[in-house]
């Protein structure tokens, strides 16, 4: 130590072409820290060593992840009635994918990475309060609880709060259902969305027999395959198609960073692979002004959108 440049050099070819740019900055970080922590010369900032991560950059296209694909309102749908909603599961499912979608969660929000790996810490439980007020008729205006760590709140979670719709996909009904007439006598140990398996024990709601469950179903109906990440990108783009304030969806979503930005980047490539062929160009266009004042009246330059694919 200090680490010369030819050596910087040696260690972007080593790596060139065989992982993310992204991931060759990440390191270049910790071993600037290490000189930092030493207090060391730092020759990273060397044009050389520059080049040489411009080229690793370039070679690593090839790792960029392919477009995550929206979840629609016809997936929600389509699911809907493949449904048996006295089934202990089916009910679960119901209220985890109509819960991410209209509030815009992340799924691993909701639900548990594996069954051995649920911690009351970090996952909302069944003794979670689940609040359903009321109009004086009966009806239920909305749904909410609290979630114990999010992304980006961590400790201090986040309260969920879905509002009542008139039709088949209303979230407030899906979680009433799951909550107090299917699964309702869960045990307070156990996830919010567990449920009563054909084992007869209570089982959490994992991740992946979640997704795997929903895409059997899509792909028979013939819709695209999704991932976790889908819910939030389509609820998002759902609510900007309809007019939503770019404001009001950052703050339902939880974003504080320019990632939210992202999604307007990939909205008309989104839409011309999604289910969502209907929606008219004259609505896009639309959007496209509301993004703009967005941009200006929070001084964001069209600069950063290029580096909004490192944030998350």
């Amino acid at each position: 130590m200090p680490a010369s440049w030819p050596l910087l050099c040696t260690f972007i070819g080593q790596h060139r072409g065989t992982c993310s740019g992204n991931t060759i900055k990440t390191w270049f970080t910790g071993i600037h820290a290490w000189h930092v922590v030493n207090q060391a010369q730092w020759y990273g900032d060397d044009q050389w060593v520059r080049m040489c991560q411009t080229a690793a950059k370039r070679d690593s296209t090839h790792f960029h992840r392919s477009l995550c694909m929206p979840i629609s309102v016809q997936h929600l749908l389509t699911l809907g009635w493949a449904l048996d909603l006295s089934n202990f599961f089916h009910a679960a499912v119901w209220a985890v994918a109509l819960t991410c979608f209209f509030r815009c969660r992340r799924l691993g929000e909701v639900t548990i990475p594996s069954a051995g790996k649920f911690d009351p810490m970090y996952h909302a439980t069944s003794a979670s309060s689940i609040s359903f007020p009321s109009l004086p008729g009966g009806d239920l205006l909305l749904a909410s609880f609290h979630i114990p760590w999010t992304k980006t709140t961590c400790e201090v979670g986040a309260s969920v709060i879905v509002t009542a719709r008139p039709d088949g996909i209303c979230p407030v009904k899906a979680l009433h259902i799951h909550r107090h007439l299917i699964n309702k006598d869960c045990p307070a140990g156990m996830s919010l969305f567990a449920y009563h398996s054909d084992a007869g024990e209570w089982t959490h709601m994992v991740k992946l027999l979640f997704l795997a469950f929903c895409n059997s179903v899509w792909k028979v109906a013939g819709l695209e395959h999704i991932l976790g990440y889908s819910f939030r990108i389509g609820s998002t783009v759902e609510l900007l198609l309809a007019g939503v304030s770019p404001d009001v969806v950052a703050a339902t979503g939880g974003w504080t960073s320019l990632v939210f930005l992202l999604y307007w980047q990939w909205m008309e490539e989104i839409i011309l692979l999604s289910t969502s062929r209907a929606y008219r160009k004259s609505n896009i266009d639309q959007l496209a002004a509301l993004f703009e004042n967005f941009c200006v009246r929070h001084n964001i330059p069209s600069s950063s959108l290029a580096d909004v694919h490192s944030l998350d």
